[in-house]
């Protein structure tokens, strides 16, 4: 998971093999050829997190690029109206959700392997741990 341009850093490690899954949160990735270049080598499944608000990341354009760049790939859209530029706490449950759904694709020798993705979110106090 990476947000705005830890987004981008998250988006470029989400090309490499074995990648499950990536958020991407309040993502500023660029212009479109960026973003085209970025989420076209996304492995796994993708989440999308972006506020109406968002005096940094236009919601509306990085909206439109990312749809753009997917070309029907299936993405998880998650949207706040309110909140600015950051984690929001209408982010958090969905995307401990979408965490815990890529669990079960991330195996080693049979036995699932830790799968964390909101420590952030924790750190902040946004969410308690569901474990």
């Amino acid at each position: 998971m990476g947000k705005s341009w830890g987004a981008r850093m998250a988006a470029e490690v989400a090309s490499l093999d074995d990648i499950v899954a990536t958020a991407l949160v309040t993502p500023a990735l660029g212009d479109q050829d960026q973003v085209q270049s970025l989420i076209s080598r996304i492995q796994g499944r993708v989440a999308i997190a972006l506020v109406e608000d968002d005096e940094v990341v236009d919601f509306r354009a990085t909206k439109g690029k990312i749809q753009a760049a997917s070309k029907g790939r299936e993405l998880m859209w998650i949207e706040a109206k309110k909140g600015g530029h950051r984690v929001v706490e209408d982010f958090v449950m969905p995307l401990v959700e979408f965490a815990e759904s890529a669990r079960e694709l991330f195996v080693h020798g049979g036995e699932p392997v830790a799968f964390v993705a909101c420590l952030g979110l924790w750190k902040f106090g946004l969410a308690k741990p569901p474990f």
